[in-house]
């Protein structure tokens, strides 16, 4: 056991098999956040990485341990980016299991009232294919594993708030809220007054 175990170490195996978690437990346990940390298990060959929130909410993720079995826990701090017209624009740490597209506004201090669009929030994100082929069969992008996707929110509608609470925030997601029309032309009427001014 290595990584973000508290005493990384060998650990003998029992003779009536130990799970995943039973190994963590004998090597002292996480050192990071749960909800950071990711158990990376290499058994031959093979190498598989999954979230430890994973193994821990689904008894079947804990799997028995055999013999030479290397277990790495990998912390990966989940964040999002919070760009535009957003009362804060800077990467955010989700400091939760998961969060909702709500929850990530309001960590950014939700929408600049002066500057943003309300009906141009953004977010951008990597789905797999599989997710993309069923938004769109036909796309030309769907000869990658990951394709870019752009999901735009009108937060003008009082549906949206709805949908904001149940869209799931997603490691690496990058929110963008558009300026609106007028900032623009604030923008040039600002330069236009410095200018003129005496």
């Amino acid at each position: 056991v290595s990584g973000e175990a508290v005493t990384g170490a060998r650990v003998p195996l029992s003779g009536k098999g130990d799970r995943l978690l039973d190994v963590v437990a004998t090597a002292g346990g996480v050192k990071a956040p749960v909800n950071e940390t990711f158990v990376r298990l290499s058994r031959g060959n093979l190498t598989a990485t999954v979230p430890l929130t994973t193994v821990v909410s689904n008894p079947r993720e804990n799997i028995f341990l055999r013999p030479n079995d290397v277990l790495t826990l990998v912390r990966d701090p989940q964040t999002f980016l919070a760009v535009g017209a957003l009362g804060n624009a800077t990467e955010l740490p989700f400091q939760a299991e998961g969060i909702t597209l709500a929850q990530a506004l309001a960590k950014a201090r939700g929408l600049s009232d002066f500057q943003a669009d309300p009906a141009g929030t953004f977010i951008f994100r990597f789905e797999p294919a599989a997710v993309v082929r069923r938004l769109k069969p036909g796309s030309p992008l769907l000869g990658t594993p990951l394709v870019p996707v752009v999901y735009r929110i009108n937060m003008r509608d009082p549906n949206s708030l709805f949908l904001t609470q149940a869209f799931r925030m997603r490691n690496r997601d990058l929110v963008y809220v558009s300026n609106a029309p007028f900032t623009e032309v604030q923008k040039v009427l600002s330069v236009f007054s410095t200018v003129t001014a005496p």
